[in-house]
Order: structure tokens, then C-alpha cells, then sequence
């Protein structure tokens, strides 16, 4: 069986280092490209099976590499890497043509599932397993067993982070922690996905009004 070949496309030198480490662990053939002029000129000369794709970079960004990618090569799969304040570009992005996105912070054994099941195209009982992981992460945060909680929602967010669930969830441990910035991002994230997403405008809307010292109980986890 051929080994696939990855293009890791980013301006950041650390993360083109942390994600081929990463990938490299799990076997897989990787090279990197520090801008999209560079990476169209890879895959238009070699051979390439997925591309890992910074949305923000300078010169030429995520949005127009993505489209030069799909116009030469649609079959290729893209997965986008996103930071907060850039998911709701993310999202249209995978309206346009991308597989999926990666948010960062990201995990290894989220990286490696979401490459993993994007070049199988099809993931049997994704749908199943994403559901049991967000049902265990509200179960953790009932339980205040933050930590299980948090492993949880980092395992649906490598299954799909197209859907709300995972972003709202997060954004009610960073609350339980008091760090409420971080929270609205996350909010605000579910909210790009999902507009209307009502836990999460319950919980966004609940940072302002409610005391400092909260339960799981004051939150909406579903």
C-alpha cells in the first residue's frame, strides 16, 4: 500500500515543523510549503493525496489557494487550519470545495484522525461516534469531571468541526474557568457554524449577566 503524501501549506514555520512531526509519526509522507505560489507549484509536479491549508497568509491566502487547488486539481482534498474570529470563513470555505477544518488550538490525535478520515472519504458511524463523544463531554461537565469533559469534545472536533456542539462545549469549560474571552470565541464559533444555535446564545448571552462563581447547571449544554 502507498504511503500518502501530504502538503502542509502555512507561513508560520513552527506550525509547518508541529504538523509534519505529527503526521510523520503517524506514517505519512510529508512536505510543506511556507506560501500558496509554492504549494500549486508542488502539486502541480508531484504527486499529492490531501493538503493541510492556513486560511490567514500573506501574498496569497487560504481562500484563493483553495480555489487555484480545486481548479487544477478538484479530486484533491483540502482541510483547512483555522484560529478563532476566521470559522465562519472556514465554513465557507468547505461550502466551496474543502473536506473539513482543523481549529486551532489543535491536538495531535485530532490532526491525525481528522487527515485519517478525510483520505478515506467516508467514515462509518462518524455521525455515531461524534454524537457519543458530545454526550460524554455534557455528561463530564454534569459530572464536574472537566477534564474527561474536555478529552471528549477534542475527540468530536476531530471528527467534525463543522457542527456546533463541540465549540459551544468548549466555550462552557472555558466559562467554568473563568476565562471568558476565550468562551465568547468559542460561542461566537458555534454561532458561525449553526446562527441561531440556541445553547450557545444562551451561554454567550449568559457571561454578562450572570455571577462569578457558576455550576454546570447554569449553563445550556444542549
Amino acid at each position: 500500500m502507498n504511503t500518502p503524501r501530504l502538503l502542509i501549506v502555512d507561513n508560520e514555520a513552527s506550525v509547518r515543523l508541529s504538523l509534519k512531526q505529527v503526521l510523520e509519526d503517524a506514517e505519512y509522507h510529508v512536505t510543506t510549503a511556507e506560501s500558496g505560489p509554492v504549494a500549486l507549484d508542488h502539486i502541480e509536479e508531484n504527486k499529492c493525496d490531501l493538503v493541510l491549508l492556513d486560511l490567514r497568509m500573506p501574498e496569497m491566502d487560504g481562500r484563493d489557494v483553495l480555489d487555484a487547488i480545486k481548479e487544477r486539481r478538484p479530486e484533491l482534498p483540502v482541510i483547512i487550519v483555522t484560529a478563532h474570529g476566521t470559522v465562519d470563513q472556514a465554513v465557507e470555505m468547505i461550502r466551496e470545495g474543502a473536506e473539513n477544518f482543523i481549529h486551532k488550538p489543535f491536538t495531535p490525535e485530532q490532526i491525525r484522525t481528522t487527515v485519517a478520515q478525510t483520505l478515506a472519504q467516508e467514515a462509518p458511524n462518524s455521525g455515531e461516534a461524534y454524537d457519543k463523544h458530545i454526550g460524554d463531554a455534557r455528561a463530564g461537565i454534569r459530572n464536574e469531571d472537566y477534564e474527561q469533559a474536555r478529552q471528549h469534545v477534542q475527540k468530536a472536533f476531530a471528527i467534525d468541526a463543522t457542527r456546533p456542539e463541540a465549540f459551544n462545549l468548549l466555550g462552557v469549560l472555558m466559562q467554568l474557568s473563568n476565562q471568558y474571552e476565550e468562551a465568547q470565541r468559542y460561542y461566537q464559533s458555534a454561532l458561525a457554524l449553526q446562527p441561531g444555535y440556541d445553547p450557545a446564545m444562551y451561554n454567550r448571552d449568559n457571561i454578562s449577566r450572570s455571577p462569578l462563581v457558576r455550576t454546570p447547571a447554569d449553563y445550556r449544554l444542549e
